[in-house]
């Protein structure tokens, strides 16, 4: 049996991942940015966000990041991310 590949093309969009510090987060986010879009990471840790985000930097990606509970929709990056992606021209992903 063979292998199917898909890819998929992503250039111009831009992904807003929530648990992008690490685990199945930090896949998805590194998977739209090999795809082409624009990352944007959040995550309650930020120290991992730092490290992340500076590597996908380092690796050519587009790529920011924000620390934000999304547990907590008290806090003001919740508000933040609704504006965001109520804003945004582009294709919005999150992962949650």
């Amino acid at each position: 049996m063979s292998e199917i590949k898909i890819s998929y093309n992503f250039e111009g969009d831009v992904a807003l991942v929530t648990g992008a510090g690490a685990g199945i987060g930090l896949a998805t986010a590194i998977a739209f940015a090999k795809a082409g879009a624009a990352v944007v990471l959040s995550d309650i840790n930020e120290d991992l966000l730092i490290i992340e985000t500076e590597k996908l930097r380092t690796a050519g990606y587009t790529v920011s990041s924000f620390k934000c509970d999304v547990a907590d929709e008290s806090t003001p990056e919740i508000s933040s991310m609704k504006l965001i992606l109520n804003s945004m021209m582009g294709f919005a992903i999150i992962y949650y």
